[in-house]
């Protein structure tokens, strides 16, 4: 079992239902983790792939809290479009903390610690860029009534 199947089989067990979306939240976390310690290695050198990998795992943070959430709200939903309006208010108040956090923990890196901008938004972009990379790109349809496998 390699390391990516294995972080995608936990995701499955916490709840990822989807194989896309756990595809790409293991690809996200294990790049960002993989940024964060190959910038901390790099710190005494360089500082800007730390502030890529913090950006990434800032990213990575983001996306997979808020593909956790919606993915839950769907399984209660069972996929209709019934979903309370409590539901619907805690996931506004838990996106909004979660970006105010990742707002202040920005501003901190830039005004205390001068962190490079464009590394910083290099690495928040790191799971914007994955999500086509590998959603996107796969071939991933369902077998036609026919039984005949995937149709292209």
């Amino acid at each position: 079992m390699t390391l990516f199947s294995g972080l995608e089989a936990l995701l499955e067990e916490r709840g990822f239902a989807s194989a896309v979306v756990r595809r790409v939240a293991a690809a996200a976390i294990l790049v960002s983790a993989a940024l964060l310690v190959l910038g901390g290695l790099l710190l005494p050198f360089l500082s800007w792939p730390f502030w890529l990998g913090a950006g990434a795992a800032l990213g990575c943070w983001n996306f997979v809290s808020m593909a956790f959430v919606v993915q839950r709200i769907f399984a209660k939903s069972k996929g209709t479009a019934n979903i309370s309006g409590k539901i619907l208010l805690a996931q506004l108040a838990g996106t909004n903390l979660r970006l105010f956090i990742t707002g202040i923990l920005v501003y901190v890196s830039l005004v205390s610690f001068s962190a490079n901008v464009f590394a910083l938004a290099g690495g928040l972009s790191v799971t914007v860029f994955l999500i086509p990379l590998l959603a996107l790109g796969r071939n991933d349809r369902p077998e036609d009534s026919s039984g005949q496998g995937k149709r292209n």
